[in-house]
């Protein structure tokens, strides 16, 4: 199924390779934000890496973390999970009321899914009990005017099974170095390395998102970088089922 999946060069090859080894660091520290995190990635064993994106195992060293890995799942229940996250932007009360909620809008464009999917699904089957399935996809943003260079953004995360959730993790969202080191009013709206502060994360159909109970943040609400999903529940569900 990877054969079509072949390397390809690419001169911003370099740079995805840094944020790759950056990613253990950023999910330490989004780990360190939490209480109850049990998922604290150590070594990383790549096995495939092109100009589109990366997808690798990352051994966890806490001997109390437990995931059911090894485990099959299909390529249609992955391309639903991807299909279904999405990202909300915060709004403030009066945001909220003069304009409404903003929507919400999916993380994975159908080109990323396609990519990913097959990856993921033989990452699952060769991960062992002690290890997360990384991944990473990076894309570029075309220019909005003749005066703007495109940037290349990147999208970076990790999953494992337990019971029967799924839990994802999203570190980076649409991340561009670019733009948060511009002086740029325009581009001052992420802060953090991860792309996330403006960003609440969900999933539809809302049925088979479950509750968060191992990463909990310090001051006891659930983290919205995490989600939680009910995978054998979200099977059983026809797939034209949205809420």
């Amino acid at each position: 199924m990877l054969d079509s999946l072949a390397p390809m060069a690419s001169p911003h090859r370099h740079s995805t390779r840094k944020l790759f080894y950056a990613l253990p660091l950023l999910m330490s520290l989004l780990c360190l934000a939490s209480t109850a995190c049990r998922a604290t990635p150590t070594t990383s064993t790549t096995f495939f890496e092109d100009a589109r994106g990366s997808a690798f195992l990352q051994d966890v060293s806490d001997r109390s973390f437990q995931t059911n890995h090894p485990i099959r799942l299909e390529p249609s229940l992955l391309v639903r999970i991807l299909s279904g996250i999405l990202v909300q932007e915060r709004q403030r009360a009066l945001q909220a009321i003069l304009a409404g909620p903003s929507p919400a809008i999916a993380v994975f464009s159908a080109e990323e899914i396609q990519f990913l999917v097959p990856l993921l699904t033989k990452a699952f089957v060769s991960a062992q009990a002690n290890q997360l399935v990384g991944f990473s996809v990076t894309r570029r943003r075309p220019e909005r005017s003749s005066l703007e260079s495109s940037t290349i953004e990147t999208t970076m995360g990790s999953l494992y099974v337990h019971g029967t959730s799924l839990y994802f993790s999203l570190s980076q969202y649409r991340f561009a170095p670019a733009r948060t080191n511009s002086d740029s009013l325009a581009h001052r709206r992420l802060p953090d390395a991860s792309g996330l502060s403006e960003y609440v994360l969900l999933f539809t159909p809302s049925f088979a998102q479950g509750t968060d109970t191992l990463h909990q943040a310090a001051q006891g609400a659930t983290t919205d970088k995490i989600l939680v999903i009910n995978y054998p529940l979200l099977q059983q569900a026809p797939p034209s089922t949205t809420t």
